[in-house]
């Protein structure tokens, strides 16, 4: 698990991008669940960012999808599947392996229709 903002925590302390765990923080497993919950510990790794970005890792990935294609990210997620149709272009880059997942439950659910 990876820390994707600063975290304090009694005299515990991560920074964006360290592993942490319940212990390493000294917390339970209700603060821990919910700093997951609200986003601040992820499974996976603090994508790299320019030395020097003043901002949170999800305006980094939105401002390299807008470079990228050239527009909106509202118009990028849609038009790269967003919302209705699967995760949006910024939650495959924060998490790549939703992109897999809702491939999967596409398949199973084909699958069970048979």
């Amino acid at each position: 698990m990876y820390a994707w903002s600063p975290i304090l925590a009694g005299d515990k302390s991560a920074a964006m991008g360290d592993k942490v765990s319940k212990s390493s923080l000294g917390v339970d497993d209700a603060d821990f669940d919910a700093m997951v919950e609200a986003g601040s510990i992820r499974s996976y790794p603090v994508p790299d960012m320019p030395e020097g970005f003043q901002g949170s890792v999800v305006d980094h990935l939105r401002a390299e999808i807008q470079k990228a294609t050239d527009m909106s990210t509202e118009i990028a997620s849609f038009n790269l599947g967003g919302s209705y149709f699967g995760p949006t272009a910024e939650e495959v880059m924060l998490d790549p392996d939703s992109a897999n997942a809702a491939e999967a439950a596409a398949k199973e659910e084909e699958e069970a229709k048979k």
